[in-house]
Protein backbone atom coordinates (compact mmCIF):
# COMPACT_ATOMS: atom_id res chain seq x y z
CA UNK A 1 0.00 0.00 0.00
CA UNK A 2 2.59 2.19 0.33
CA UNK A 3 3.57 2.33 -3.04
CA UNK A 4 0.12 3.09 -3.96
CA UNK A 5 0.95 6.30 -1.84
CA UNK A 6 1.33 9.41 -4.08
CA UNK A 7 4.11 12.07 -3.40
CA UNK A 8 2.29 15.05 -2.77
CA UNK A 9 3.48 17.91 -6.06
CA UNK A 10 3.91 21.44 -4.86
CA UNK A 11 2.34 24.27 -6.74
CA UNK A 12 4.51 25.26 -9.85
CA UNK A 13 4.87 29.22 -9.92
CA UNK A 14 2.49 30.83 -12.69
CA UNK A 15 3.91 32.57 -15.78
CA UNK A 16 2.29 36.30 -16.42
CA UNK A 17 1.77 35.45 -19.40
CA UNK A 18 -2.06 35.21 -21.07
CA UNK A 19 -4.73 36.94 -19.61
CA UNK A 20 -2.81 39.43 -17.43
CA UNK A 21 -0.76 40.53 -20.05
CA UNK A 22 -3.62 40.72 -22.23
CA UNK A 23 -5.37 42.91 -19.53
CA UNK A 24 -2.62 45.30 -19.31
CA UNK A 25 -2.28 45.81 -23.65
CA UNK A 26 -5.94 46.56 -23.91
CA UNK A 27 -5.45 49.62 -21.61
CA UNK A 28 -2.79 51.19 -23.14
CA UNK A 29 -4.83 50.23 -26.56
CA UNK A 30 -7.61 52.51 -25.14
CA UNK A 31 -5.76 55.15 -24.05
CA UNK A 32 -4.07 55.48 -27.58
CA UNK A 33 -7.01 55.82 -29.59
CA UNK A 34 -8.46 58.75 -27.31
CA UNK A 35 -4.68 60.15 -28.46
CA UNK A 36 -5.93 59.73 -31.93
CA UNK A 37 -9.28 60.92 -31.95
CA UNK A 38 -7.76 64.02 -30.39
CA UNK A 39 -5.36 64.46 -32.80
CA UNK A 40 -7.59 64.53 -35.65
CA UNK A 41 -10.49 66.84 -34.24
CA UNK A 42 -7.66 69.10 -33.75
CA UNK A 43 -6.52 68.38 -36.96
CA UNK A 44 -9.90 68.99 -38.30
CA UNK A 45 -10.73 72.44 -36.82
CA UNK A 46 -7.56 73.66 -38.04
CA UNK A 47 -7.90 72.83 -41.49
CA UNK A 48 -11.53 73.94 -41.64
CA UNK A 49 -10.31 77.42 -39.68
CA UNK A 50 -7.71 78.02 -42.29
CA UNK A 51 -9.88 76.59 -45.15
CA UNK A 52 -12.55 79.35 -44.02
CA UNK A 53 -10.00 82.38 -43.62
CA UNK A 54 -8.68 81.59 -47.18
CA UNK A 55 -12.19 81.44 -48.75
CA UNK A 56 -13.19 84.57 -46.99
CA UNK A 57 -10.27 86.56 -48.09
CA UNK A 58 -10.58 85.50 -51.60
CA UNK A 59 -14.06 86.10 -51.66
CA UNK A 60 -13.81 89.85 -49.40
CA UNK A 61 -10.97 90.84 -52.25
CA UNK A 62 -13.02 90.18 -55.10
CA UNK A 63 -16.31 91.56 -53.88
CA UNK A 64 -14.19 94.65 -52.68
CA UNK A 65 -12.39 94.89 -56.21
CA UNK A 66 -15.51 95.10 -58.18
CA UNK A 67 -16.95 97.77 -55.86
CA UNK A 68 -13.97 100.51 -54.75
CA UNK A 69 -10.37 100.55 -56.46
CA UNK A 70 -8.71 103.36 -54.04
CA UNK A 71 -5.42 104.41 -56.25
CA UNK A 72 -1.91 104.04 -55.32
CA UNK A 73 -1.61 107.74 -54.99
CA UNK A 74 -4.72 107.80 -52.52
CA UNK A 75 -3.86 108.67 -48.56
CA UNK A 76 -7.31 108.07 -46.86
CA UNK A 77 -8.01 104.98 -49.91
CA UNK A 78 -10.47 108.02 -51.92
CA UNK A 79 -11.02 106.81 -54.84
CA UNK A 80 -13.56 106.36 -57.78
CA UNK A 81 -16.60 103.79 -57.66
CA UNK A 82 -16.33 100.85 -60.70
CA UNK A 83 -18.92 100.51 -62.93
CA UNK A 84 -19.64 97.65 -61.41
CA UNK A 85 -21.08 99.51 -58.24
CA UNK A 86 -24.23 97.77 -57.57
CA UNK A 87 -27.26 99.99 -58.54
CA UNK A 88 -30.11 101.17 -55.95
CA UNK A 89 -33.53 101.99 -57.04
CA UNK A 90 -32.62 105.70 -56.75
CA UNK A 91 -30.16 105.35 -59.11
CA UNK A 92 -32.40 103.19 -61.53
CA UNK A 93 -35.14 106.38 -61.42
CA UNK A 94 -32.36 108.90 -61.95
CA UNK A 95 -31.04 107.33 -64.77
CA UNK A 96 -34.83 106.45 -66.31
CA UNK A 97 -36.92 109.78 -65.72
CA UNK A 98 -33.59 111.88 -65.67
CA UNK A 99 -33.19 112.41 -69.09
CA UNK A 100 -36.83 113.23 -69.73
CA UNK A 101 -36.79 116.31 -67.95
CA UNK A 102 -36.47 119.74 -68.70
CA UNK A 103 -36.04 122.99 -67.15
CA UNK A 104 -38.13 125.26 -68.67
CA UNK A 105 -37.85 129.42 -68.59
CA UNK A 106 -40.45 132.20 -69.38
CA UNK A 107 -39.20 135.08 -70.53
CA UNK A 108 -41.51 138.49 -69.85
CA UNK A 109 -41.59 141.10 -73.06
CA UNK A 110 -38.27 142.75 -73.59
CA UNK A 111 -35.84 140.01 -71.81
CA UNK A 112 -34.08 137.11 -73.49
CA UNK A 113 -34.02 133.88 -73.00
CA UNK A 114 -30.51 134.06 -72.62
CA UNK A 115 -30.16 136.60 -69.89
CA UNK A 116 -32.45 134.01 -67.50
CA UNK A 117 -32.23 130.72 -65.99
CA UNK A 118 -35.24 128.36 -65.77
CA UNK A 119 -37.79 129.03 -63.76
CA UNK A 120 -39.62 126.00 -64.11
CA UNK A 121 -39.67 122.25 -65.01
CA UNK A 122 -41.34 120.05 -67.55
CA UNK A 123 -41.49 116.30 -68.21
CA UNK A 124 -41.27 115.04 -71.44
CA UNK A 125 -44.07 112.75 -72.76
CA UNK A 126 -44.03 112.16 -76.35
CA UNK A 127 -40.70 111.99 -78.43
CA UNK A 128 -42.05 114.52 -80.89
CA UNK A 129 -41.09 117.12 -78.65
CA UNK A 130 -43.96 117.60 -76.40
CA UNK A 131 -43.59 118.52 -72.94
CA UNK A 132 -46.01 118.95 -69.86
CA UNK A 133 -45.46 121.72 -67.07
CA UNK A 134 -47.23 123.82 -64.71
CA UNK A 135 -49.12 126.56 -66.12
CA UNK A 136 -48.50 129.44 -63.69
CA UNK A 137 -44.26 128.58 -65.02
CA UNK A 138 -45.37 130.23 -68.53
CA UNK A 139 -48.44 132.25 -68.03
CA UNK A 140 -48.25 135.79 -69.60
CA UNK A 141 -45.09 134.54 -71.18
CA UNK A 142 -43.81 136.47 -74.62
CA UNK A 143 -40.91 133.74 -75.35
CA UNK A 144 -40.40 130.19 -73.73
CA UNK A 145 -37.32 128.45 -73.93
CA UNK A 146 -36.68 124.68 -73.08
CA UNK A 147 -33.16 123.11 -71.76
CA UNK A 148 -33.06 119.29 -72.25
CA UNK A 149 -30.73 117.15 -70.21
CA UNK A 150 -27.97 117.11 -72.82
CA UNK A 151 -27.91 121.30 -72.19
CA UNK A 152 -29.21 121.56 -75.66
CA UNK A 153 -31.63 124.61 -76.03
CA UNK A 154 -34.97 124.94 -77.99
CA UNK A 155 -37.55 127.45 -78.22
CA UNK A 156 -40.92 125.93 -77.37
CA UNK A 157 -44.53 127.06 -79.12
CA UNK A 158 -47.44 126.63 -76.25
CA UNK A 159 -49.95 124.29 -77.02
CA UNK A 160 -52.65 124.69 -74.44
CA UNK A 161 -53.22 124.64 -70.93
CA UNK A 162 -55.76 124.26 -68.11
CA UNK A 163 -55.27 126.71 -65.66
CA UNK A 164 -57.63 125.56 -63.01
CA UNK A 165 -56.01 122.49 -62.68
CA UNK A 166 -52.40 124.65 -63.25
CA UNK A 167 -51.49 122.57 -66.49
CA UNK A 168 -50.11 123.29 -69.66
CA UNK A 169 -48.27 121.76 -72.33
CA UNK A 170 -45.43 123.20 -74.85
CA UNK A 171 -43.80 121.54 -77.67
CA UNK A 172 -40.84 121.96 -79.13
CA UNK A 173 -39.12 121.50 -82.74
CA UNK A 174 -37.28 118.22 -81.90
CA UNK A 175 -37.71 113.99 -82.12
CA UNK A 176 -36.26 110.92 -80.75
CA UNK A 177 -36.34 112.22 -77.16
CA UNK A 178 -36.40 110.46 -74.23
CA UNK A 179 -39.72 110.53 -72.77
CA UNK A 180 -40.93 109.82 -68.63
CA UNK A 181 -43.51 106.98 -68.14
CA UNK A 182 -46.38 107.37 -66.73
CA UNK A 183 -47.86 105.29 -63.96
CA UNK A 184 -51.32 104.76 -62.09
CA UNK A 185 -51.51 107.28 -59.10
CA UNK A 186 -54.90 105.45 -57.83
CA UNK A 187 -52.38 102.56 -56.95
CA UNK A 188 -50.26 105.08 -54.65
CA UNK A 189 -50.11 103.90 -51.05
CA UNK A 190 -48.84 105.96 -47.91
CA UNK A 191 -45.36 104.68 -46.88
CA UNK A 192 -44.08 104.04 -50.28
CA UNK A 193 -40.89 105.19 -51.49
CA UNK A 194 -40.70 108.47 -53.97
CA UNK A 195 -38.83 110.61 -55.52
CA UNK A 196 -39.32 113.99 -56.74
CA UNK A 197 -36.64 115.48 -59.97
CA UNK A 198 -36.89 118.58 -60.96
CA UNK A 199 -34.74 122.23 -61.26
CA UNK A 200 -35.64 123.82 -57.66
CA UNK A 201 -32.55 126.33 -58.56
CA UNK A 202 -32.24 126.70 -62.25
CA UNK A 203 -28.85 125.96 -64.17
CA UNK A 204 -27.32 125.66 -60.44
CA UNK A 205 -28.68 122.35 -59.04
CA UNK A 206 -30.07 121.06 -62.90
CA UNK A 207 -31.90 118.18 -62.83
CA UNK A 208 -31.99 117.18 -58.96
CA UNK A 209 -33.78 114.43 -56.98
CA UNK A 210 -34.49 114.39 -53.80
CA UNK A 211 -36.01 111.01 -52.27
CA UNK A 212 -38.59 110.54 -48.95
CA UNK A 213 -41.98 108.83 -49.15
CA UNK A 214 -45.41 109.34 -50.12
CA UNK A 215 -47.41 110.55 -46.66
CA UNK A 216 -50.75 111.18 -47.87
CA UNK A 217 -52.58 109.89 -50.59
CA UNK A 218 -55.92 111.65 -52.31
CA UNK A 219 -55.61 114.70 -50.71
CA UNK A 220 -58.11 117.52 -51.44
CA UNK A 221 -57.11 120.79 -52.15
CA UNK A 222 -60.63 123.00 -52.78
CA UNK A 223 -59.65 126.64 -53.84
CA UNK A 224 -62.86 128.46 -54.56
CA UNK A 225 -65.02 125.98 -56.86
CA UNK A 226 -62.06 124.03 -57.73
CA UNK A 227 -61.03 120.54 -56.28
CA UNK A 228 -57.66 119.60 -56.74
CA UNK A 229 -56.60 115.91 -56.08
CA UNK A 230 -53.04 116.03 -54.72
CA UNK A 231 -50.49 113.07 -53.59
CA UNK A 232 -48.37 114.48 -50.29
CA UNK A 233 -44.73 113.49 -49.94
CA UNK A 234 -42.03 114.80 -48.10
CA UNK A 235 -40.04 114.92 -51.15
CA UNK A 236 -38.41 118.48 -51.29
CA UNK A 237 -40.68 120.57 -53.72
CA UNK A 238 -39.75 124.20 -54.39
CA UNK A 239 -40.49 126.86 -56.86
CA UNK A 240 -37.79 125.32 -59.31
CA UNK A 241 -39.54 122.00 -59.28
CA UNK A 242 -43.05 122.99 -60.03
CA UNK A 243 -43.61 121.24 -63.00
CA UNK A 244 -41.15 118.15 -62.57
CA UNK A 245 -41.68 114.26 -61.81
CA UNK A 246 -42.82 112.80 -58.84
CA UNK A 247 -41.84 108.98 -59.62
CA UNK A 248 -42.24 105.56 -57.45
CA UNK A 249 -39.48 103.22 -57.12
CA UNK A 250 -40.19 102.32 -60.58
CA UNK A 251 -39.34 105.50 -62.52
CA UNK A 252 -42.55 105.88 -63.07
CA UNK A 253 -44.53 109.30 -63.03
CA UNK A 254 -47.23 109.12 -60.44
CA UNK A 255 -47.28 113.20 -60.30
CA UNK A 256 -46.88 116.89 -61.45
CA UNK A 257 -44.78 118.76 -58.44
CA UNK A 258 -46.30 122.61 -57.87
CA UNK A 259 -45.10 124.60 -55.14
CA UNK A 260 -47.63 126.59 -55.45
CA UNK A 261 -50.07 123.86 -53.86
CA UNK A 262 -47.14 123.54 -50.97
CA UNK A 263 -48.05 127.10 -50.51
CA UNK A 264 -51.69 127.20 -50.26
CA UNK A 265 -51.92 124.12 -48.15
CA UNK A 266 -49.20 124.80 -45.42
CA UNK A 267 -47.74 127.81 -45.42
CA UNK A 268 -45.88 127.67 -42.34
CA UNK A 269 -44.78 123.37 -42.38
CA UNK A 270 -41.74 122.90 -44.07
CA UNK A 271 -40.82 119.19 -45.48
CA UNK A 272 -44.23 118.80 -47.34
CA UNK A 273 -44.42 119.02 -50.85
CA UNK A 274 -47.65 118.19 -53.16
CA UNK A 275 -47.71 116.93 -57.02
CA UNK A 276 -51.64 116.54 -58.73
CA UNK A 277 -52.11 113.10 -59.09
CA UNK A 278 -50.65 111.91 -62.90
CA UNK A 279 -54.20 110.24 -63.53
CA UNK A 280 -56.13 113.91 -63.49
CA UNK A 281 -52.83 115.00 -65.41
CA UNK A 282 -53.03 112.57 -67.75
CA UNK A 283 -56.86 113.19 -68.65
CA UNK A 284 -56.15 117.08 -68.89
CA UNK A 285 -53.35 116.40 -71.54
CA UNK A 286 -55.51 114.08 -73.64
CA UNK A 287 -57.56 117.21 -73.46
CA UNK A 288 -55.37 119.42 -74.56
CA UNK A 289 -53.65 117.44 -77.23
CA UNK A 290 -57.13 116.83 -78.36
CA UNK A 291 -58.72 119.77 -78.18
CA UNK A 292 -61.65 118.66 -76.95
CA UNK A 293 -63.63 121.97 -76.16
CA UNK A 294 -63.18 121.41 -72.23
CA UNK A 295 -63.98 125.14 -71.45
CA UNK A 296 -61.42 125.36 -69.00
CA UNK A 297 -58.70 124.56 -71.86
CA UNK A 298 -56.93 127.69 -72.51
CA UNK A 299 -55.95 128.11 -76.59
CA UNK A 300 -52.39 129.41 -77.54
CA UNK A 301 -53.35 132.94 -78.05
CA UNK A 302 -54.22 133.04 -74.36
CA UNK A 303 -50.86 133.03 -73.37
CA UNK A 304 -48.28 134.38 -76.36
CA UNK A 305 -50.02 137.74 -76.56
CA UNK A 306 -49.91 139.99 -73.47
CA UNK A 307 -52.92 141.71 -72.78
CA UNK A 308 -53.34 144.74 -74.84
CA UNK A 309 -56.46 145.91 -72.71
CA UNK A 310 -56.91 147.14 -69.33
CA UNK A 311 -58.98 147.29 -66.24
CA UNK A 312 -57.09 150.03 -65.20
CA UNK A 313 -55.92 148.30 -61.87
CA UNK A 314 -52.57 147.62 -60.30
CA UNK A 315 -53.18 143.45 -59.08
CA UNK A 316 -51.12 140.99 -56.84
CA UNK A 317 -51.54 137.17 -56.15
CA UNK A 318 -54.14 136.93 -52.76
CA UNK A 319 -54.72 133.74 -50.78
CA UNK A 320 -55.97 132.65 -47.94
CA UNK A 321 -55.91 129.23 -47.47
CA UNK A 322 -58.01 129.46 -44.21
CA UNK A 323 -60.86 130.33 -45.96
CA UNK A 324 -60.39 128.76 -49.51
CA UNK A 325 -59.95 131.82 -51.04
CA UNK A 326 -57.57 132.88 -54.21
CA UNK A 327 -57.58 135.68 -56.41
CA UNK A 328 -55.96 138.91 -57.34
CA UNK A 329 -56.17 141.81 -54.86
CA UNK A 330 -56.25 145.26 -56.23
CA UNK A 331 -53.47 147.41 -54.30
CA UNK A 332 -53.61 150.27 -56.41
CA UNK A 333 -56.90 151.47 -58.84
CA UNK A 334 -57.17 154.70 -61.23
CA UNK A 335 -60.11 156.18 -60.09
CA UNK A 336 -60.93 157.98 -63.37
CA UNK A 337 -60.51 154.28 -65.09
CA UNK A 338 -62.75 151.32 -66.27
CA UNK A 339 -63.28 149.11 -63.32
CA UNK A 340 -63.76 152.17 -60.45
CA UNK A 341 -66.51 153.42 -62.81
CA UNK A 342 -67.73 149.57 -62.66
CA UNK A 343 -67.64 150.09 -59.05
CA UNK A 344 -64.19 147.76 -57.97
CA UNK A 345 -62.43 149.60 -54.70
CA UNK A 346 -58.41 149.01 -53.81
CA UNK A 347 -58.38 146.14 -51.68
CA UNK A 348 -61.06 143.88 -53.41
CA UNK A 349 -60.41 140.44 -54.33
CA UNK A 350 -61.23 139.85 -58.52
CA UNK A 351 -61.83 136.23 -58.19
CA UNK A 352 -63.46 135.31 -61.43
CA UNK A 353 -64.13 136.95 -65.16
CA UNK A 354 -66.39 135.59 -67.33
CA UNK A 355 -67.20 132.25 -65.65
CA UNK A 356 -63.82 131.63 -65.36
CA UNK A 357 -61.88 131.22 -62.00
CA UNK A 358 -59.42 133.86 -60.89
CA UNK A 359 -56.80 132.42 -58.99
CA UNK A 360 -53.25 134.57 -59.64
CA UNK A 361 -52.55 138.00 -61.59
CA UNK A 362 -50.63 135.73 -64.53
CA UNK A 363 -54.29 134.33 -65.18
CA UNK A 364 -55.94 137.42 -65.32
CA UNK A 365 -53.74 138.65 -67.84
CA UNK A 366 -53.64 135.40 -69.92
CA UNK A 367 -57.97 136.02 -69.37
CA UNK A 368 -57.58 139.74 -70.61
CA UNK A 369 -55.45 138.47 -73.64
CA UNK A 370 -58.32 137.48 -75.63
CA UNK A 371 -60.40 140.17 -75.16
CA UNK A 372 -60.52 143.62 -77.46
CA UNK A 373 -60.77 147.28 -76.06
CA UNK A 374 -64.67 148.46 -75.56
CA UNK A 375 -65.50 144.52 -74.72
CA UNK A 376 -67.23 144.64 -71.55
CA UNK A 377 -66.67 141.55 -68.96
CA UNK A 378 -68.31 140.09 -65.62
CA UNK A 379 -65.95 140.49 -62.59
CA UNK A 380 -67.10 139.02 -59.61
CA UNK A 381 -65.10 140.15 -56.38
CA UNK A 382 -64.92 139.68 -52.96
CA UNK A 383 -65.47 142.64 -50.11
CA UNK A 384 -65.12 141.39 -46.67
CA UNK A 385 -67.10 138.69 -46.62
CA UNK A 386 -69.66 139.34 -49.37
CA UNK A 387 -69.54 138.51 -52.71
CA UNK A 388 -69.90 141.14 -55.57
CA UNK A 389 -70.69 141.41 -59.43
CA UNK A 390 -69.85 144.28 -61.77
CA UNK A 391 -69.71 144.75 -65.57
CA UNK A 392 -66.28 146.09 -66.17
CA UNK A 393 -65.50 148.02 -70.21
CA UNK A 394 -62.30 147.15 -70.73
CA UNK A 395 -59.38 149.90 -72.07
CA UNK A 396 -56.37 150.43 -73.56
CA UNK A 397 -53.65 149.17 -71.76
CA UNK A 398 -51.09 152.39 -70.84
Amino acid sequence: MDNDKHEEIKDAPWQKEGNRIGEITFKRNKVHMYKKMAIKGLAFVLIASLSGGICSYVLVERRLSKVYNPPDNSLYGLGTISQDYPRNNMTRVAQLVGPSIVGITSCPEGFGASSLSPNGSGIIFDSRGYIVTNYHTLANSEKITVKLSNSRVFAAKFVGADPKADIAVIKIDASNLPIAHFGDSSKVQVGQVAMAIGNPMGDEVFGTLTAGVISAVNKRLQVAQTTYRLVETDCTINDGNSGGALCNEYGEVIGIGNHEFSTMMNKDVKGIGYALAINDVNKIIKDIMGLSGDKNIVPESSLNKSPKVSMDIRAEDYLDASKGLQGTVIKDINLEGSASKAGLKQGDIIVEMEKSKVTSINQLDSLLASYNVGQQVTVKYMRGDKLYEAKVTLSNKR
